[in-house]
């Protein structure tokens, strides 16, 4: 946690002194990024064209807790008479003329019937033909927002509020989830905290520069917001997937983040002091006579409209996909809506109102299945997981708890039984990750309630929820379908010069199973006397291919994983997100290689044990 800490602090103050990215300064300098003259509003600092994030939620689970050591104080009201005029201003310039219902979280000490003062009345006072929301509702505590009705609020506002946040994330998820569609969130702060001994740990270690970009984080990382954003003649393009939050900005209306900014060194950042010189001002008493304030906006998108298409439905049910990622929305979206394209193509009856719905259900079915594969990112890259979600989801029942169950047996996130997944696991152990993932996503989509036989009385007993039960068409595979299949390609495959290993053959036994003889099983057979005599004609079959025929399969399969990633590089319109799918790739081998190892090294430890067989206790698939 605390190397999570140190390198988020690098980060963001590389943000602020600049990386390389479109309108930062150059590295050095703390001055905030160059708005372009075509986005230019008043306290603009941060505009939607700026923001970068890392890949992953950048702070640990101690970065929100206040000091242990310090005494409990009162919260204090930290705006003075300009902060409020100037944010009073920016709410007018923000939010409808009228608004029905606006949300305030306030983190000051002020009483409920004065903090109200800070949404104002009308336009008035500013000279503004403006008329301020019927109704304010003041919460004083993030976790009251859970028991708030979804899509009331025109407007949630959050001030001086943001450093006590004990859980972010959640907070603007539910933020996002009370908000109308189309209705706006702003977090305004200042540099002073309202209470010094409930500010979480992470907000003092940022300057006020940085605190922007922390504050964007949560808007980023609870529904999303766009991470990149291309200018093209003035014009704003962007392919953003699931990002719940649009059109995020940053002000700082007196300027004071480049003039109190702490000069933070190389030296400085890498040693983790981030205490940095003293702070700077060309104008030391103008910082005395007004509190510096900071907002940090967003919106939440229009609702999605039937008939936008499936482009527009799988987007809009990604927003709000606590589990997913960016790059995990862009990427199984992206394969899903190319393999429905194919469908469409090959089967040109289709409805464009069928694809949508497809669209529809398979991203509902995305949300469920990442919230069972995401802690595997930590050992498979993200394009395989996102490959692996996009192959179950079209086929996913979300009402199935079999599905779930047998997933996360396949992964080994729950002890496989040994009624299948065990076993299939050491037969299918010479195979990579990524092969062994493509068979999961033929064999998962099966675990369904009208693929079970009419009696259970031949299988292993058990509930439909405990993953015991097999459906028909797999229960010859681990017994007899796959080892007999194995051991007739072992010997069919005669290679002097030892090129055919053993990952080909269990490569072409499973790819041939999952082919030839899963599709038909699945469908016609009602019964475990249906699927053995289906699973006795696949291997009657089997045994009239000749050599070179399978041969011409393994080639076909070896070359089929290389072919789709050169296919889907050359699709990608994001060179930097291409490099970074292959670093995750890179990653993951090298991961795979260290777990392999791990592996030999246990099973040559129990093969030293008296009575033992050689084999871990458990793997999955």
């Amino acid at each position: 946690q605390l190397l999570k800490r140190r390198k988020m602090r690098i980060f963001l103050a590389l943000l602020v002194m600049g990386d390389g990215a479109v309108g930062l300064a150059p590295l050095g300098s703390s001055k905030m990024p160059e708005v372009p003259a075509q986005l230019q509003e008043p306290g603009l600092k941060v505009p939607a064209t700026a923001w970068k994030w890392p890949r992953s939620w950048p702070f640990g689970l101690e970065a929100f807790e206040p000091p242990a050591t310090d005494a409990p104080e009162d919260r204090v009201e930290v705006f003075d008479a300009a902060a409020k005029e100037a944010f009073a201003k920016h709410v007018i310039s923000t939010l409808p003329s009228g608004a029905e219902k606006v949300l305030v979280l306030s983190g000051s000490g002020q009483d409920r019937e004065n903090q109200n003062s800070l949404v104002p009345r009308d336009g008035a006072a500013y000279e503004e033909i403006w008329a301020g929301p019927r109704e304010v509702v003041e919460i004083r505590e993030e976790k009251e927002l859970a028991s708030l009705p979804s899509e009331t609020f025109d407007a949630v506002i959050l001030t001086n509020a943001a450093e006590l946040l004990r859980d972010p994330r959640t907070s603007f998820r539910e933020a996002w989830r009370v908000l109308k569609f189309g209705g706006k969130a702003l977090c305004a702060f200042s540099t002073a905290t309202t209470s010094k001994s409930e500010a979480s740990k992470m907000w003092k270690d940022y300057d006020d520069a940085q605190r922007i970009w922390v504050v964007g984080s949560f808007f980023h990382f609870s529904a999303g917001a766009p991470a990149a954003i291309v200018q093209d003649d003035g014009l704003l393009k962007t392919e953003v997937w699931g990002a719940g939050w649009r059109n995020l900005k940053g002000y700082d209306y007196f300027d004071s983040a480049e003039k109190k900014s702490k000069k933070l060194s190389f030296q400085n950042l890498i040693a983790g002091n981030t205490d940095g010189d003293a702070a700077t001002t060309n104008d030391a008493d103008d910082q005395k006579k007004k509190a510096p304030l900071y907002v940090v906006q967003a919106q939440k998108p229009d609702r999605y409209a039937p008939g936008a298409g499936p482009t527009a439905a799988l987007d809009a049910e990604l927003w709000a996909a606590e589990a997913m990622d960016e790059d995990d929305k862009r990427l199984s979206a992206t394969r899903i809506l190319a393999a429905l394209k194919k469908e469409a193509d090959d089967f040109e009856a289709v409805d464009s109102s069928v694809e949508e719905t497809l669209a529809l259900s398979s991203a509902m079915a995305l949300r469920k299945i990442y919230e069972i594969v995401k802690p595997m990112s930590r050992v498979i890259a993200t394009p395989l997981l996102a490959q692996l979600a996009a192959n179950l989801a079209p086929r996913w029942n979300l009402t199935s708890k079999d599905q779930p169950a047998a997933l996360r047996q396949g992964l080994g996130l729950d002890a496989p039984k040994d009624t299948f997944w065990k076993p299939l696991g050491e037969l299918t152990a010479a195979l990579t990750i990524d092969d062994k993932l493509w068979l999961m996503a033929d064999l998962v989509p099966l675990f369904n309630e009208h693929t079970y036989p009419t009696t259970t009385t031949t299988i292993a007993g058990g509930t439909t929820t405990d993953g015991n039960r097999l459906p028909v068409a797999l229960a010859p595979v681990v017994p007899t379908l796959l080892p007999r299949t194995v051991a007739h390609l072992s010997k069919s495959l005669t290679d002097p010069k030892g090129q055919v290993t053993e990952t080909d053959v269990q490569l072409l036994a499973v790819d041939l199973i999952a082919r030839d003889y899963l599709p038909d099983a699945a469908l016609k057979c009602r019964s475990i006397d249906d699927a053995d005599d289906a699973a006795e004609s696949f291997l009657a079959w089997l045994t009239t291919l000749a050599e070179a025929d399978l041969k011409a399969a393994l080639d076909e399969r070896r070359g089929f994983r290389d072919a789709a990633e050169t296919k889907f590089k050359l699709a990608e319109m994001d060179p930097e997100t291409a490099k970074r799918d292959a670093d995750d790739l890179k990653r993951a081998k090298r991961v795979e290689d260290m777990l392999n190892d791990i592996a030999q090294r246990q099973q040559l430890t129990a093969a030293k044990k008296p009575g033992s067989k050689g084999t871990l206790p458990f793997s999955g698939l």
